[in-house]
């Protein structure tokens, strides 16, 4: 249970130390050695360039030594007044003249587009009188589409009365069809009961005229 308790405390202040971890730079000094102890008498394991980025491990202020790990994962020992905790001047007069250069160029992009901006603005004010007198130009001719227009309309309306009567004369006209037919059905069918009729009357005709006759002949006997 105590060595658990052993790993545990040693994974955390692993933990901590790696949470807690200071980044520091090689000063403006070109060249620095990193050694594997405190002190000049311990071997120069690498050496490390001005402005090199390291990771503080450990002090040991009593000799003036800093334990530090490289990018590539190297751990050693450098004098403690070889390392600062900015990036080295040069480094940062780099930078600002990398971002001074971006600046210059951001600004002529910027002088370009007003430039730009400018030419526009010209030639939509130009194109805002066209427009003006186009409108102008389209007003008179709406004046006199819309009086043409009154014409059309009173034309559209008489149309449209005419379309109404018609409809009603269609409807008037399919209710005399219809009426035409019935008549015509009606007629048919007087026909037909007519000529069922005489031949009805055919029939019986011929049925009673041999008795008659037979009678009459009975009669002269």
């Amino acid at each position: 249970m105590k060595r658990v308790v052993s790993v545990l405390l040693s994974g955390l202040i692993l933990f901590a130390a790696t949470v807690q971890a200071e980044t520091i730079y090689v000063s403006d000094r070109l060249e620095a050695s990193l050694r594997r102890g405190a002190g000049l008498e311990f071997k120069v394991i690498k050496m490390v360039r001005s402005g090199d980025r390291l990771e503080v491990l450990e002090r040991d202020r009593a000799k003036g030594y800093t334990k530090v790990r490289a990018s590539n994962g190297t751990e050693g020992w450098i004098l403690t007044r070889y390392l600062m905790n900015e990036t080295a001047a040069r480094d940062r007069l780099a930078a600002t003249v990398e971002e001074n250069t971006q600046l210059r160029s951001t600004i002529e992009e910027l002088q370009n587009k007003i430039a730009e901006l400018e030419e526009t603005s010209t030639s939509q004010a130009a194109q805002i009188d066209t427009l003006q007198t186009d409108k102008a130009t389209l007003d008179e001719e709406l004046t006199g589409i819309r009086e043409a227009t009154a014409d059309v309309m009173a034309i559209k309306r008489q149309n449209q009365t005419l379309a109404s009567q018609l409809e009603v004369l269609n409807q008037e006209k399919e209710e005399l069809m219809k009426e035409n037919r019935i008549y015509q059905d009606n007629t048919r069918q007087d026909w037909f009961i007519r000529g069922a009729a005489v031949v009805i009357a055919g029939i019986l005709i011929g049925l009673i005229l041999p008795k008659l006759r037979r009678r009459q002949r009975w009669g002269d006997l």
